[in-house]
């Protein structure tokens, strides 16, 4: 008697060990799974990520190559800060 509980037990564990990890596994590659639409929204949000991230870089660059630091924070607190930014403005027109 008590070998056949034993052997129920442990056909129990192993039916509920192999059905419960499939189930996760199912669980786990609808979750992960990406369909073509989510992949499309990934790559447009990376392309404008680094669109934007080009276009800060370049306009960094042109600022420095003209000669001029990059406005600090410190700068926009000065009590003069229009004088500072029509300063800037200036020197593009140029």
């Amino acid at each position: 008697m008590v070998t056949v509980l034993i052997l129920l037990i442990i056909l129990l564990l192993s039916v509920t060990l192999v059905f419960g990890s499939r189930a996760l596994r199912r669980y786990w590659d609808e979750e992960t799974n990406m369909s073509a639409e989510d992949h499309a929204f990934d790559r447009r949000i990376t392309s404008y990520n680094t669109e934007v991230a080009n276009t800060q870089r370049d306009e960094d660059i042109v600022r420095i190559l003209r000669g001029r630091d990059m406005p600090t924070v410190a700068d926009r607190y000065h009590t003069n800060s229009e004088d500072y930014y029509e300063e800037y403005e200036d020197e593009d027109k140029r």
